[in-house]
C-alpha cells in the first residue's frame, strides 16, 4: 500500500493502527521462547522476529482459515512429487523401498524435501519446519503455542502497520475506516 500516508487514507490508517493495537496482545518473544522450550528440551522454539510476537485471541478463527504452509500436509507421493519439481528439490529413493510402508515412504520423502529446502537458506523454511506457517499473502507467520495463535513478522527496519497490518486488516475483509 505505497499510498497508506497519503491524506485520503487517514481513516483507513487510524482503523489498522486500532485494529493492531486492541486486537492483538504484545508478548515478548523471549517469553514465548520459555514457554515452548518443552517442545524440544535441548532447543528454543525459532521465533520469526527478535523481539515481540502477537497472541490472537479475537480473529484466531479467521487468521487460521489464511494459514497456508509450503510443504504439502497430503498424503500422495504425486503432490510431494510436485511439490518437489515447483521448488527445484530432489531427494534420494531410499535403498529399502520395498520394504517402506507408503506413510514410512512420505516421512523419508518430507524430511528429504525439508532438509534441501533448509539449506537453501530459505529462512521462511526453516520456520515452518518448526510449524510456523504463512497467513496468506500478509507477511506474518503463525503457530498456535498452548492453545493459542501467535503472529510474528520475519523483518526489521520498516513500518509493519503499512506492510503487515494493514495487509492483514484487509485480508479479513474489516471495514471499520467505512463503517464508522
Amino acid at each position: 500500500m505505497s499510498d497508506f500516508y497519503s491524506p485520503e487514507n487517514d481513516k483507513l490508517r487510524e482503523s489498522v493502527k486500532r485494529f493492531a493495537n486492541r486486537s492483538f496482545a504484545n508478548i515478548p518473544g523471549e517469553w514465548v521462547a520459555l514457554a515452548a522450550k518443552h517442545l524440544d528440551e535441548d532447543e528454543y522454539l525459532p521465533l520469526p522476529m527478535w523481539g515481540t510476537l502477537f497472541r490472537c485471541d479475537d480473529f484466531a478463527p479467521n487468521i487460521a482459515g489464511m494459514l497456508c504452509s509450503a510443504l504439502p500436509e497430503d498424503s500422495e507421493a504425486q503432490t510431494l512429487r510436485a511439490f518437489a519439481e515447483d521448488k527445484g528439490l530432489d531427494f534420494d529413493e531410499p535403498e529399502d523401498l520395498e520394504d517402506l510402508t507408503c506413510e514410512d515412504w512420505l516421512a523419508h520423502a518430507r524430511s528429504e524435501l525439508l532438509q534441501d529446502w533448509f539449506e537453501s537458506d530459505d529462512e521462511r523454511a526453516h520456520f515452518e519446519g518448526w510449524g510456523w506457517q504463512s497467513v496468506g499473502s500478509t507477511g506474518f507467520l503463525a503457530r498456535e503455542i498452548d492453545g493459542s495463535l501467535f503472529l510474528g513478522v520475519h523483518g526489521a527496519g520498516y513500518d509493519f502497520h503499512e506492510a503487515h497490518w494493514s495487509a492483514l486488516y484487509l485480508a479479513l475483509g474489516l471495514r471499520w475506516h467505512v463503517e464508522g
